[in-house]
């Protein structure tokens, strides 16, 4: 066998020629070493050619075997057909070792060494090829080492199985790695490729396409111009493109400068889009599955930033028509990802054709349009549209959209509820005021609540929980956790806050806050408020709007076109409810105030605290409180009294008008008193006779519910009768079409009206259907054709007349004068009223036009009598002188009848029957007529100290003697044997006129007092009837209010054992949800049912105190005892005088 030799040249052998070369330009001698009979390189360092000792070898080899082996000769062995092997036994023995079948290395450049089966060093200046078929053909130091391996280029590095650099200053290092096409690649790791000028390919399988392009670990791939792409399978499309994550890509279309960073960051990836056509550049995806890709054919996606596990800007999975897709392999698909958003399923998520209609329903997208400056933040964010922007876990934002928000808050919605224990603090000065004491909020059981339990409380709807994203589509802005719009323009701003499909422009403001489905511009503020159709505005905790419809205010509630405004206030259709607790309930219905309730159809109104308008078409406006206003004090006059009660009078004057002459009278007033510092309700009682109940009305009650088509207005009025209006505060309208009109005003009947304060018109002042009225002789009123009536007077209008056509201005005692009363027309048809100046006009005429027949003078004591034709007038008990006025005739006929002159026609006297034209009568005509005096036949019996006066056309007779009177009227001279019994017409007539007088004066004042007496008598009568009735209708009442009061009592007593088993079994068990809730209805039934029985004894108590009042009226009018006193003046004054009209 042959080693190597200590200079170059060759040295056979039986296996062939050995060819030597020098090493690091060293001479290596050789040495035929005796023992094994074969040559050895011995490095000139040797210190002896000797043989050494076995124990000096070893000593040497342990000593120095970094020098041996670096030093050490290289034995070459070249089997040609055979085997062969060499060994050099020496201190560096089995270090070295070479076996080769068959083939030879060759090494043409110079300095080069090959070293392996066919190996080839072919480059000049030092190049080393090393293993089988290794190539090293480049010049100036190229390297090959491993089988198949090659450096072909400048000073390349070929290191690894079948490794490959092809270009100047190539490397490629690992097994299949490649370093070819451009200068300085590149290439490290198993299958690495550097194949751009300059790039870098550092991994398993990496590539570095580009120019100065990067790709750093297993499968990474950075294909753009100076791109980079760093992690797992990370790939980097376009130039300049920066991936950062296993997985992370940029999309291979567009101009590129896009960054993706994070596991699986995306942007614009071509696994994203089907056949797309744009030019995209500038996008940025941070986070694992961040992406940033679009979703339809000619669509570009510029400058987008996707940042977040997931995040997206455009479609990351699309179908055979560019639209999303479920068929995927990422944990979240985008169609997966807007389920969640929609809360519904991936079927809802369908899309539009290219052309023509849409046959799907479903989240849609555009096509032909630029995706810009998108940006995405988050885990699973989507940005999909141009200029929109995604922040927060699983959101997703459209085109020009902006959406911030989460997907999950199942994370806090079941924490307790905290509230500050001490909400008005100090000025901050520490850290301490960062940690004030706080005490968990409690529900209506007084047990912590949650988040959740929280906003159901509140709301009344249960915090939507389940897994979805913050969804924005196109113009939308959406900042919220779950927080999603899912039509253009649309704002959505609170947690779980959505904008659903076809609410173009709409709003949705707080969390929970919702516009519903094509509710086009409605707007949603508030936790929990819905906008629920178009043009609605929900605004407060729980509102909600129907189309139209405006809701302000906590769980205020509008109907479509309603307006609905205070707490709890609820509005119908077209109706409005403005107030805590106002409700309309009918289709136009009006409510404002707190508490106040519209009930009744078609318009009612009802307006006042408490008010409630149950009548269709009613009217109510006031208050059912009137506590507060009942203790202010206030001024106000009222009568004065003496110490016994009675009203205190005084004299005054009043001037008037009376027959064109101005008269001055004195007449009795009540002197009144101003009184401060009393509360209104005095003043109340003062004016009305009645007490100011104070008690809150409950206008809910069947007792006081307000008639229909019915107007009520002030505090505590109440119109109970059909189209009855009652205006003032406590004012009543009991009956259809009644009227009360001020301060207790009170119409009881139908049609009255009552008007005035404290007014009545009820049964005792009820109207009459009359059309007529008939008296007898004594001027008492009897039944009209009944034999007793002597005279009938009639008028018109009073067939239309019921008991409740009255108006009232006050009440008995309480009496009110009308003034300012036009003159009313006087006809036989007329209805009109009359004032006082058209009776004295009448008066007047009166007395100046009856001047037929005897007329009684009188001087300036008395006033004139006249006596019209026929009259007659009855003396009585008048200073013991009967006066009889016969009668008068004015003509007779050829037949010797009397005749009575009417007018200018005559009749016979035997037509008359009481002073009345006989049905049928003729007209005596003129021939008839016999005779026509001037002068009236007048005969007087006069009874005067048992004589007899009479006076007859022939002379005045005396029982003691005789008068004779000429036929002109003139006086005989009395002759002289009867002159002292003779007295003259003048003398008799004197007599009569003086009785006359004397009757007449003594009559009216008599008739006065009785006149005066008689009203007095028929008013004490009247006002002691109306009290007993009174009396017995409050009695009747209390019966029935104690019944209500027993009823409501027992069903308290129930409802209260009720409460106390509720009590008991929560105790047993706090924790038991169904039992508290029991618990809450039990003590809520309690409530009610108190209040009940509360209304009714006060109710009670209020009516036996009205029946107290009552009751002393009645036993006053009872005492005085003014009927027995009535009948008496009355019976004497119809023997003192009657007249015979």
């Amino acid at each position: 066998m042959v080693v190597c030799c200590p200079a170059a040249g060759s040295i056979k052998s039986a296996g062939g020629v050995l060819q030597t070369e020098r090493i690091n330009e060293q001479n290596f001698p050789c040495h035929l070493q005796q023992v094994t009979q074969s040559w050895v390189a011995v490095s000139e360092l040797t210190k002896a050619h000797k043989k050494q000792s076995s124990s000096s070898a070893k000593k040497s080899a342990s000593g120095s075997s970094a020098n041996l082996i670096k030093s050490s000769a290289i034995a070459l062995s070249l089997l040609s057909g055979s085997a062969a092997y060499a060994a050099a036994e020496t201190a560096a023995s089995g270090l070295i070792q070479i076996n080769s079948t068959k083939g030879m290395a060759t090494a043409t450049g110079s300095d080069s060494i090959a070293i392996g089966k066919d190996s080839k060093a072919m480059g000049n200046n030092n190049s080393l090829a090393i293993g089988y078929r290794a190539q090293a053909t480049g010049n100036d130091g190229a390297l090959a080492i491993g089988g198949d391996s090659k450096a072909s280029g400048k000073s390349n590095i070929a290191l690894g199985y079948q490794a490959q650099a092809d270009k100047n200053f190539a490397v490629a290092i690992g097994s299949g790695a490649s370093a070819q096409q451009y200068n300085n690649a590149v290439a490290i790791g198993a299958n690495a490729q550097a194949n751009g000028a300059t790039s870098l390919a550092l991994g398993m399988g990496s590539k570095a396409t580009g120019h100065d392009s990067y790709a750093i670990g297993y499968g990474s791939d950075a294909i753009g111009t100076t791109s980079i792409a760093f992690g797992r399978q990370s790939k980097a499309s376009k130039d300049y493109d920066i991936v950062l994550g296993s997985e992370a890509n940029t999309r291979n279309v567009g101009k590129g400068y896009s960054i993706a960073i994070g596991v699986g960051a995306v942007s614009g990836s071509n696994q994203a889009v089907k056949n797309l056509n744009g030019n995209d550049s500038g996008g940025v995806a941070i986070g694992t599955g961040a992406y940033t890709g679009v979703n339809k054919n000619n669509i570009s996606l510029n400058s987008s930033v996707a940042v977040g596990a997931g995040a997206g800007a455009g479609y990351r999975k699309v179908d055979t028509d560019g639209f999303p897709t479920d068929n995927s392999t990422d944990a979240d698909t985008n169609v997966k990802v807007l389920a969640k958003a929609f809360g519904g399923t991936t079927n809802t998520l369908d899309y539009f054709k290219n052309s023509g209609k849409a046959d799907k329903e479903g989240f849609f997208s555009f096509q032909g349009v630029n995706i810009n400056e998108a940006t995405a933040l988050g885990r699973n964010a989507r940005a999909i549209g141009d200029q929109s922007v995604a922040i927060g876990a699983q959101s997703v934002a459209g085109q020009g959209s902006i959406v911030i928000g989460g997907n999950d808050i199942q994370a806090y919605d079941n924490k307790k509820y905290f509230k500050a224990l001490n909400p008005d603090s100090e000025d901050a000065k520490g850290v301490n005021d960062f940690d004030a004491e706080t005490t968990p909020g409690t529900g209506k059981n007084g047990n912590p609540i949650t988040i959740r339990d929280k906003y159901k409380e509140l709301v009344g709807a249960t915090l939507d929980n389940s897994y979805r994203s913050s969804y924005g589509q196109d113009g939308s802005t959406v900042i919220g956790m779950q927080a999603h719009s899912t039509t253009p323009l649309g704002v959505a701003i609170g947690t779980n806050s959505i904008v659903r499909k076809g609410a173009f422009g709409a709003t949705a403001i707080g969390s929970g806050a919702s516009v519903f489905a094509n509710a086009e511009a409605a707007v949603a503020i508030g936790m929990g408020s819905q906008a629920q159709g178009n043009y609605a505005v929900a605004a407060g905790t729980g509102a909600k709007a129907e189309e139209s419809a405006v809701a302000a205010g906590y769980q205020a509630n509008a109907d479509k076109s309603a307006v609905a405004v205070g707490d709890s206030s609820k509005a119908a259709t077209s109706s409005v409810a403005v107030g805590q607790g106002a409700v309309s309930e009918q289709v136009s219905d009006i409510a404002i105030g707190q508490g106040a309730k519209a009930k009744g159809e078609q318009g009612a109104i009802a307006m006042g605290l408490g008010t409630i308008a149950q009548g269709h078409s009613s009217i109510m406006i006031g208050g059912s409180d009137i506590s507060t206003a009942a203790n202010q004090v206030v001024e106000y006059s009222r009568e004065k009294v003496t110490k016994d009660g009675t009203p205190e009078l005084y004299d005054g004057k009043i001037t008037e008008v009376i027959n064109g002459k101005t008269v001055t009278r004195t007449i009795k007033l009540v002197k009144t008193e101003t009184v401060a510092g009393e509360k209104l309700s005095d003043a109340y009682r003062e004016i009305t006779g009645y007490r100011l109940s104070t008690d809150s009305l409950d206008y809910s009650s069947s007792d006081n519910k307000n008639g229909h088509a019915s107007i009520s207005m002030g505090i505590h009025s109440l119109s109970k009768g059909a189209m009855g209006v009652a205006i003032g505060t406590g004012a009543r309208a009991d009956a259809l079409g009644s009227m009360a009109l001020g301060t207790g005003a009170h119409a009881g009947m139908q049609n009255s009206v009552a008007i005035g304060t404290g007014a009545v018109a009820d049964e005792v002042s009820k109207g009459t259907r009359q059309t007529d009225i008939s008296y007898d002789e004594d001027g008492n009123v009897v039944e009209t054709g009944s034999a007793k009536a002597k005279y009938t007077f009639r008028w018109a209008g009073g067939i239309n007349t019921s008991e409740g056509d009255v108006v009232s201005f006050g009440t008995p005692g309480a009496e009110r004068q009308l003034k300012n009363v036009a003159a009313g027309r006087v006809a036989e048809d007329s209805t009109d009223a009359v004032n006082g100046s058209q009776l004295n006009a009448i008066t007047r005429s009166l007395s100046q036009t009856i001047t037929n027949g005897w007329q009684v003078g009188g001087n300036n004591k008395f006033r004139l009598s006249n006596i019209g034709s026929n009259g007659r007038v009855n003396f009585l008990d008048g200073l013991g002188t009967a006066v009889n006025i016969a009668e008068i005739n004015q003509a007779e006929d050829t037949k010797g009848n009397k005749l009575v002159k009417i007018g200018s026609d005559f009749y016979k006297a035997s037509d008359f029957t009481d002073g009345k034209l006989n049905a049928g009568a003729q007209k005596v005509s003129a021939a008839e007529i016999k005779k026509q005096p001037a002068g009236a036949n007048v005969t007087f019996d006069v009874k005067e100290v048992n004589s007899t006066l009479s006076v007859s056309p022939v002379g005045l007779k005396v029982t003691t003697g005789e008068v004779t009177a000429n036929p002109d009227g003139t006086m005989k001279t009395p002759n002289n044997t009867t002159k002292a019994n003779n007295a003259t017409v003048t003398t008799a007539m004197n007599a009569a006129e003086t009785a006359l007088v004397a009757s007449q004066k003594e009559w009216r004042e008599k008739n006065d007092a009785y006149q005066q007496t008689e009203l007095a008598y028929l008013a004490a009568d009247t006002a002691l009837t109306k009290g007993k009735e009174a009396v017995e209708a409050i009695q009747a009442d209390i019966a029935t209010t104690q019944q209500e009061l027993q009823a409501a009592q027992s069903i308290l007593a129930t409802d209260k054992a009720a409460l106390a088993r509720a009590q008991a079994d929560v105790a047993s068990n706090p924790s038991d949800v169904t039992k508290q809730s029991v618990l809450h209805k039990a003590n809520e039934k309690v409530e009610s049912t108190q209040f009940v029985v509360d209304q009714r004894t006060q109710k009670l108590a209020h009516q036996q105190a009205t029946l107290t009042e009552r009751q002393t009226q009645v036993s006053v009018l009872e005492q005085e005892k003014i009927k027995p006193r009535q009948y008496a003046i009355r019976q004497k004054m119809l023997m003192m005088w009657q007249i015979a009209i």
